[in-house]
């Protein structure tokens, strides 16, 4: 008597055939890593950001550079989204790139990775920029300040809280400072915005600092400001 042959057992169970021919298409994408580009004048930094965040997916570091002039240069050829910088360039510093970025209208935010003073952090936040890192923090905390400005949203560092605390004052209208100052204390005032210290602001008009601090009391008295670091902070939404 033969033996009826046993029944052969499939390959695949009907769940893991349904599991193969499902729509893949329903699978959400994988969102673009943010394209990065790093400018610092130090080396070591500079491969130290390179090699962090070259190991994790959520972005790319499209290039790095030491100087400002560099970082133009490769901003108008590549358009990273983000731009991870120094407040101190060189020649074209980062202030001057973050006026440009937003002259030219390109896509690249600027975001400022450094240990410069309030002072230093109050002049980035007048000229527009919308991320701010202590040097001294973490890589994380950096990687989440570049996911929010990526975003569309602020960052600004608790290491500068007293920024924080002085932005929260009423901005000056530009209509105040036109009618207050006279041309030379408006034109000593462009260039406090722009970074420039009493010096380099003497040179300019070709005077002595000595001039330049009694412009800046007479500025401060008129505009109710108690310093330097007040009057930046409350011209942070003026374009000059």
């Amino acid at each position: 008597m033969t033996s009826e042959p046993a029944p052969c057992r499939p390959l695949l169970t009907d769940a893991e055939l349904n599991a193969l021919m499902r729509d893949r298409s329903l699978t959400p994408p994988r969102h673009a890593p943010i394209e990065l580009m790093f400018a610092d004048p130090h080396p070591v930094v500079l491969d130290g950001l390179k090699q962090t965040f070259e190991c994790h997916p959520d972005f790319l570091v499209k290039t790095c550079v030491h100087d400002g002039a560099s970082a133009w240069r490769e901003i108008l050829k590549l358009e990273p989204d983000i731009l991870v910088m120094e407040l101190t360039l060189g020649e074209k510093d980062s202030l001057s790139l973050i006026r440009d970025l937003k002259k030219e209208h390109l896509k690249t935010l600027p975001v400022i990775f450094t240990h410069a003073s309030m002072l230093g952090a109050l002049e980035a936040i007048a000229a527009g920029v919308t991320g701010l890192v202590s040097k001294s923090k973490p890589k994380e905390i950096l990687m989440d300040c570049i996911r929010k400005v990526h975003g569309g949203q602020k960052w600004l560092d608790d290491e500068f809280s007293a920024c924080r605390t002085a932005t929260d004052r009423a901005p000056l209208a530009k209509s105040i400072f036109m009618r207050l100052l006279t041309l030379r204390e408006l034109s000593v005032v462009q260039l406090l915005i722009r970074g420039q210290s009493n010096m380099e602001i003497a040179n300019t008009f070709a005077i002595s600092e000595g001039a330049v601090k009694a412009h800046l009391k007479h500025i401060y008295q008129k505009l109710q400001c108690d310093s330097r670091v007040d009057l930046l902070s409350r011209v942070r939404n003026n374009n000059f």
